[in-house]
């Protein structure tokens, strides 16, 4: 058992992970922003979540069902833009990757399994923000 995610429209989808792989990416995601997953409201903590956190809308949100709107789509996609690097330190990926990207927009390829979700992740929530379809997690 795990977690499969697909755009409505049918042209994204994937396997996110086995429940427990899904919450540990979560971990991770969050941990690069400088969130503590366990802290937070929903995974043993007391910490409220508010809008305005990176990545809000995945990360408080339920791990087997729900859906994530086109118009929280586009928020994400601002997130997932604007801390691609933070992921990438998170997930060990050399520095002289991360100025190559910086300098030339190049597309970093990594054999990490958790930078190769964020990519995935990416691309379906930049798809669903711009054709105005939602994630669906089943």
């Amino acid at each position: 058992m795990g977690l499969d995610v697909s755009c409505e429209c049918g042209a994204y989808g994937f396997r996110a992970g086995s429940y427990s792989g899904f919450h540990y990416w979560r971990v991770k995601l969050a941990k690069s922003v400088g969130i503590e997953l366990d802290k937070m409201s929903g995974f043993g903590g007391s910490v409220i979540w508010t809008e305005d956190e990176p990545y809000y809308e995945l990360l408080d949100h339920s791990d087997c069902e729900g859906e994530i709107t086109a118009q929280q789509c586009e928020k994400l996609l601002e997130d997932f833009e604007n801390h691609r690097v933070d992921f990438m330190i998170e997930c060990g990926i050399a520095v002289d990757e991360i100025e190559a990207l910086a300098n030339s927009m190049l597309n970093i390829k990594s054999d990490d399994y958790d930078w190769k979700k964020y990519e995935m992740w990416r691309e379906m929530i930049e798809h669903c923000a711009n054709e105005g379809c939602s994630v669906h997690f089943h």
